[in-house]
């Protein structure tokens, strides 16, 4: 009934446990301070609290999917934008306690790339219930709960292995892959089946 909502799912599992559970060993091999890793996280998770309500807004007035194709690859951008500014100087660059431009780049592009990522979940649970009946909706919610935790469990081992692959960097291109995935399949199935009135 939802194969959007259902792979999407999938991946989300996959990238919010890896970004969770990796981002600290992510700044650890970045040689990041012990506060500059704990500010990390903390700009990570409000931005992802401050970008529900809009992103929320944005697919009540439009297509999902649409919203859906959006926040992927917004944060697949990001994600490529932080192993930009994340590897200008990554050997000496979180060493320093003086906040250079480069660092304050990577705070923002990792803030805004977990702004967009976070509230995926609520964005495939949200297009799937457009499909079902409303008796149906607590038994779709936890379909699509059983389906991201799945997703949840492999998440931080196949990243690692991006990282054993591609370094420190491997992190954010294991991010941008599955985001990218997502929005590709998003954009397949916008060609199969016409929307629906949110509203």
């Amino acid at each position: 009934i939802y194969p959007l909502g259902t792979v999407s799912a999938f991946c989300t599992g996959l990238i919010h446990s890896a970004f969770f559970s990796l981002m600290a060993v992510y700044a650890t091999k970045a040689k990041f301070t012990l506060f500059e890793t704990s500010i990390l996280l903390f700009i990570a998770t409000m931005a992802g609290v401050a970008f529900q309500g809009p992103i929320g807004y944005f697919s009540d007035k439009l297509d999902r999917r649409k919203v859906i194709v959006a926040v992927t690859l917004l944060s697949a951008f990001f994600s490529f934008l932080s192993i930009i500014f994340g590897s200008q100087s990554l050997e000496n660059m979180y060493l320093s306690t003086e906040l250079s431009l480069s660092k304050i780049l990577f705070f923002v592009v990792v803030g805004l790339y977990a702004g967009l990522c976070l509230p995926l979940f609520s964005l495939n649970l949200a297009h799937t219930t457009d499909f079902v009946p409303k008796e149906k909706f607590v038994a779709a919610g936890g379909g699509l709960q059983l389906i991201f935790g799945i997703g949840a469990i492999g998440g931080p081992i196949l990243c690692t292995l991006f990282m054993s692959w591609f370094g420190v960097t491997g992190f954010f291109i294991f991010l941008i892959t599955f985001h990218i995935i997502i929005g590709v399949f998003a954009l397949h199935r916008m060609k199969i089946r016409k929307t629906v009135n949110n509203t």
